[in-house]
């Protein structure tokens, strides 16, 4: 009876914290760069691993809501994958066609401690410089809603930064 009261209160508040996703981000932003966007694109490396699920859900999932949650707030984006380094070209050919103020590349860098941890680049189309950038770091627990919060916290601390509008804050419920 002692062991398993032992375990039930180890393992309980363990299935409470893996049923959560938190995330750390951390962010500079150009001291001389004054411009908020109103056209982005989006250029991911994400990695099928990285979210844990093959076949490419998490990834539409993670496009469709960068999308929606931008076009929201006012901002035309696209969201393009690139997963090897010959796809780069390609990327550059697109992002030439779509013509935005800005490019984001997000970019899985790999599992932490903690979990997973990405990083961002803001770069100015117009000048070609970096603007912006960010690491992230995700710790999730049994929902792996990795998608999602990776795509509330790049839009929440842009907004923050006042890289995006003041109006694209998202609700971190």
């Amino acid at each position: 009876m002692k062991r398993k009261f032992v375990y039930i209160s180890f393992l309980l508040p363990l299935a409470i914290l893996m049923g959560c996703t938190s995330t750390v981000i951390k962010s500079a932003r150009s001291t001389n760069y004054d411009k908020v966007e109103k056209s982005l694109f989006i250029a991911a490396s994400l990695m099928d691993d990285s979210f844990g699920i093959t076949g490419g859900e998490r990834k539409k999932a993670f496009a469709a809501l960068f999308r929606n949650d931008l076009q929201a707030c006012g901002i035309d984006s696209r969201v393009e994958f690139v997963e090897n380094t010959a796809l780069h070209l390609e990327i550059d050919k697109k992002i030439k066609e779509f013509e935005p103020n800005a490019a984001l590349y997000v970019q899985w860098e790999h599992v932490g401690l903690s979990g997973r941890i990405f990083h961002a680049d803001l770069i100015d189309q117009k000048s070609n410089v970096n603007v912006w950038n960010s690491n992230i770091d995700i710790a999730e627990g049994l929902e792996l809603d990795t998608a999602s919060a990776l795509v509330k916290s790049l839009i929440n601390q842009m907004t923050a930064d006042k890289v995006l509008p003041a109006g694209c804050a998202l609700s971190t419920a």
